[in-house]
C-alpha cells in the first residue's frame, strides 16, 4: 500500500540519517518505527508508572480498615458466586 505523509525538515533529516545508518530505505525505517511504536503505545509512561507506584505505596502503608475475617468471608462469597455462575452457563 502506498501512502503520502508530510513531515517537517527536522524529522526528514532524522529519517535520512537513520536510513543511511541502517542501510535501508526511508520507507523501511518508517515501517519499523510504526511497528515499534505500536508495541509500546499501551505501556505506561515513566511519570504514570511513578504515580501508580506512589499510590500503591501509600495504600500499603495505610492501616487496614476491615478485619481479616470480613475480607476472607467476602472473598469466599465471591468465589462461590463465580462458581455458581459458571455452572449455570
Amino acid at each position: 500500500m502506498r501512502a503520502t505523509f508530510s513531515i517537517d525538515d527536522k524529522t526528514d533529516a532524522a529519517l535520512r540519517r537513520v536510513s543511511q545508518a541502517l542501510g535501508t530505505s526511508k520507507s523501511d525505517v518508517v515501517r519499523r518505527a510504526v511497528l515499534e511504536f505500536e508495541a509500546r503505545c499501551d505501556r505506561l509512561t515513566e511519570r504514570e508508572r511513578r504515580e501508580k507506584l506512589m499510590i500503591l505505596s501509600r495504600l500499603r502503608s495505610e492501616a487496614m480498615t476491615r478485619p481479616d475475617a470480613d475480607v476472607d468471608r467476602e472473598l469466599q462469597d465471591l468465589r462461590e458466586a463465580r462458581e455458581a455462575g459458571w455452572r449455570d452457563s
